[in-house]
């Protein structure tokens, strides 16, 4: 078998169901060294994201799958990228940001996450193990037990300006029982060994995207076994 073929086998899509693959609850940062870049960079990315807030705020969807919190609107997602696909009308607005997040390799996702105020997103898990998600800390009302990430049995806090990577894989959950909004810039960069499967890793992901969207409108499917759910998924993709 060849590394090509490996990969593909090892790679993990939550139509499989349970994950239960080797990689961290968290990255360690000497193994990502663009965490620095996203760092060294953070005024920039900041100034732009702001001005894109003051423009775009009030027309800043709810994240799609409206289940994982109480109110629809109490999570918010702003895609600049979308496994792959540019949003040319929300990129022109951070084109600094834009080149930055283009020379990472392997990347393919990238959005902004408002977290309303008191709001908890429930405990769920991620559509596959073969990328990186990244969070770069943006405005952080609180840090721990106030506002945080747990992934697996490990919490976790944002700091501004920080970032930090781990395996949206893993169970995983987070809080703001604070009275402001908190403000986070999402990523998704494929695993250094996975870069070739790009293509793959991006239809799947997409395709899954559309399962959960079945699933939010016949909730029968969510109790189908997983290679039940791995038909459906390809029948309406």
């Amino acid at each position: 078998m060849d590394s090509n073929t490996q990969n593909k086998t090892n790679i993990w899509y939550s139509f499989h169901g349970e994950y239960s693959g080797n990689e961290p609850f968290f990255y360690e940062r000497e193994q990502l060294p663009w965490l620095n870049t996203l760092e060294d960079n953070y005024s920039t990315i900041k100034l732009e994201l702001e001005k894109f807030l003051t423009l775009k705020n009030n027309s800043i969807a709810p994240y799609f799958n409206n289940d994982l919190v109480n109110n629809k609107n109490d999570w918010k997602l702003a895609p600049f990228y979308f496994w792959g696909e540019k949003d040319t009308e929300h990129c022109q607005h951070i084109p600094k940001t834009d080149k930055l997040l283009n020379n990472i390799p392997g990347f393919l996702s990238a959005g902004l996450s408002i977290l309303n105020a008191n709001t908890i997103i429930k405990p769920h898990i991620g559509d596959t193990d073969a990328v990186i998600r990244v969070h770069v800390g943006l405005k952080i009302p609180e840090g721990l037990p106030a506002c945080g990430i747990k992934v697996g049995s490990k919490e976790h806090a944002w700091k501004e300006g920080k970032t930090f990577a781990f395996c949206d894989a893993h169970q995983h959950s987070a809080w703001n029982n604070t009275d402001e909004n908190r403000y986070v810039l999402i990523l998704d960069v494929l695993r250094p060994e996975l870069i070739a499967e790009k293509n793959e890793v991006a239809y799947n992901v997409k395709s899954l995207m559309k399962l959960q969207q079945l699933d939010l409108k016949y909730p029968f499917l969510k109790k189908c076994p997983g290679f039940m759910r791995g038909i459906v998924r390809k029948l309406f993709t």
